[in-house]
């Protein structure tokens, strides 16, 4: 076996093309899972409206900018209940987005980053260079025998061996984040803006562990204040008591009742403390064994890698970032078209459509060249801003001035 994270494999990766049978055993796949309308148990439903077609043109401009034959690429979306935040490749040329993703990813920007990741996975064959990756396995098994060393209970041991036995690897993750952050720049998209759902991810997760830590808070409070005045009421009862007076019977009934309460009280607090503990315990779990980095790591490298496309720090500064760095560095040396700035596709604001016509017929020969005019023109096309008769009509104009 080989280090199949290295720069090589990486390289070579890149340069090969998806295999046939690749291809046709995610086609199998895809027939099974349209037939069965299911996944992990969960009943999906293919989706054909406005939210396909928004996931679909988004997916063509991606593979347009990286010059792959779009025609050969399948997208599916789907549909379910409850919702599944999720989107997922099956080594293939085929691209399935659940629609619980697309409206959690509010902008273009955010949809094509994910779309970006998900299409890197298939370039980089992570799938087939896992098998014979010595890295991984040797990591998946140390991981197991050191959580069976330090006898761990079942279920962590089980959570050990599913993380060991998943599609891709943290690694994998991270290298896949690395070429979509190339894939949107390239399509004219901002990576820095498709961290947003990870930020966004990040957020919700601290905010809901503040109203947790505040709700648990409060609740000892309470339960301590209860605690406080069933122990004053005892007392007043034992001082009743040390005087040789008789007890007030209501006064006793109510501080039987109030105790009753309290323990019950405190009997309930510390059950909560005892799954809020427990539910930190699996999220530390999860997050030594998940497959994603954290979303504030990945917030960090992609910020990185969008300085660098951009020019702004140079390949070098990038090392801290491993696998990002070897992606940046295996698309640097082979000249990747991912990396090249010239006749990259830019989004600019989607003007009117009258003002789209206007432009190319009042910035005339005078003032730009014929190519940037018919470029300008197609690509008002392309984004649906104009018909393809208007097209063929401006088109007729601007080279009969020229």
């Amino acid at each position: 076996m080989d280090d199949q994270h290295d720069l090589k494999a990486i390289t070579t990766a890149l340069q090969s093309p998806i295999p046939n049978d690749v291809v046709a055993k995610a086609q199998a796949t895809d027939d099974q899972l349209m037939k069965g309308g299911e996944f992990e148990g969960t009943r999906i439903y293919l989706v054909t409206d406005e939210r396909a077609g928004r996931v679909d043109r988004l997916v063509r401009k991606l593979l347009t900018a990286m010059k792959q034959e779009d025609r050969e690429w399948v997208v599916r979306v789907l549909d379910t209940d409850p919702p599944i935040v999720n989107a997922f490749v099956t080594g293939g040329k085929y691209i399935y987005v659940f629609t619980g993703l697309i409206k959690q990813a509010g902008t273009d920007d955010e949809l094509a980053f994910v779309l970006g990741h998900e299409i890197g996975h298939s370039l980089l064959k992570q799938n087939l260079r896992q098998k014979d990756d010595i890295t991984t396995t040797l990591s998946g098994l140390a991981t197991l025998i050191a959580a069976v060393a330090a006898k761990n209970s079942l279920n962590d041991v089980q959570a050990v061996t599913q993380a060991v036995g998943a599609d891709y690897s943290r690694t994998d993750e991270e290298e896949a984040d690395a070429l979509a952050v190339a894939i949107a720049w390239r399509a004219g998209f901002d990576p820095l803006r498709g961290v947003d759902f990870f930020s966004r991810g990040a957020k919700q997760s601290h905010k809901s562990q503040e109203e947790t830590m505040q709700f648990i808070n409060q609740s000892k409070a309470n339960v301590q204040a209860q605690v406080s005045g069933c122990n004053a009421r005892i007392n007043a009862i034992k001082q009743v008591q040390a005087n040789r007076q008789m007890v007030n019977p209501d006064f006793a009934n109510q501080t039987q009742t109030v105790c009753n309460q309290a323990n019950k009280n405190v009997a309930e607090y510390n059950a909560i403390v005892q799954q809020y503990n427990l539910q930190l315990k699996e999220q530390s779990l999860a997050a030594i064994y998940s497959s994603h980095p954290s979303d504030q790591q990945r917030v960090a490298v992609v910020a990185a890698l969008n300085d660098y496309v951009r020019g702004r720090r140079p390949l070098e500064s990038l090392q801290q970032f491993q696998q990002s760095y070897r992606v940046m560095t295996a698309l640097k040396q082979t000249n990747s078209v991912l990396l090249q700035q010239e006749d990259k596709i830019e989004i600019q604001a989607v003007p009117k459509q009258k003002n789209v016509l206007k432009d190319v017929k009042t910035t005339g020969a005078q003032q730009k060249p014929l190519t940037d005019q018919l470029n300008q023109l197609k690509r008002g096309l392309e984004e649906g801003l104009i018909s393809e008769e208007e097209y063929k009509t401006k088109r007729k104009e601007i080279i009969d001035r020229f």
